[in-house]
């Protein structure tokens, strides 16, 4: 279950790094001639939405009717496991909801986050894409390794550590992104308004070298839940 989560990860990770660099090296709508509206497009429609609609840029389309379907998919997960909570909470399988819920979460939180990468760039949509990419994904491999944790637990001990336990671990994983990408989009937006700032501080300029330090404790998630599983996995239990 855990490989299969891991997978689906790794497929919305390729999903929304398409449409980061659809959008970053397709020309902003902000800075072509916004007389012509695109074909499929209401003339209501605000620029930055043109991506959503525009029959020319089949890309936007493909992704978002992607995207679509991974929320409609998480939304009828979700359904199945509340419907299956009841008989779940008479024997082990109770110390997994809320992790599996939260795993459910996060997936949802990305497919959503495919739409932020498909509109034109603002102030207010970059300050989405900085803060939730991070968010989310660890959010996502919190989860894996909290459930990875419990397995462990589960096969040397025959029985599971408490789900509150194990939730909390979770969720205490997953705050320290998020505290790391709030502090990160605290800092550079303070010196944005610097009277002497330059343009590198705007939400929209990301600079590499950040955008790949925020994610080290990303990838610190990840290798912890590919590690973890391996004595339950690999080993005689």
């Amino acid at each position: 279950m855990t490989s299969k989560h891991f997978l689906l990860i790794l497929c919305i990770m390729g999903a929304i790094r398409d449409a980061v660099s659809l959008n970053l090296t397709t020309p902003s709508v902000e800075f072509r001639n916004l007389s012509a509206v695109p074909m499929g497009c209401s003339r209501d429609v605000p620029s930055i939405f043109y991506f959503l609609c525009d029959l020319n840029a089949a890309w936007g389309i493909i992704l978002e009717a992607l995207a679509g379907l991974g929320i409609i998919c998480s939304l009828l997960l979700a359904v199945i496991f509340l419907a299956l909570a009841p008989s779940g909470m008479r024997d082990e399988r109770k110390g997994s909801l809320g992790i599996n819920f939260m795993f459910l979460f996060g997936v949802f939180g990305l497919f959503s986050l495919v739409f932020a990468f498909i509109i034109g760039p603002n102030t207010a949509v970059c300050e989405v894409r900085r803060f939730l990419f991070g968010v989310l994904f660890a959010l996502c491999f919190a989860s894996l390794v909290a459930h990875s944790v419990r397995l462990n637990y589960l096969a040397l001990h025959n029985h599971g550590p408490g789900g509150g336990l194990i939730f909390l671990l979770a969720t205490g994983l997953f705050l320290v992104e998020a505290v790391i990408n709030a502090e990160w989009l605290l800092i550079t937006n303070v010196r944005h308004n610097l009277p002497s700032a330059i343009s590198i501080g705007h939400p929209c300029n990301i600079d590499n070298q950040d955008f790949v330090t925020s994610l080290v404790y990303v990838m610190f998630l990840i290798l912890a839940a590919l590690i973890i599983p391996c004595p339950v996995l690999c080993g005689h239990y």
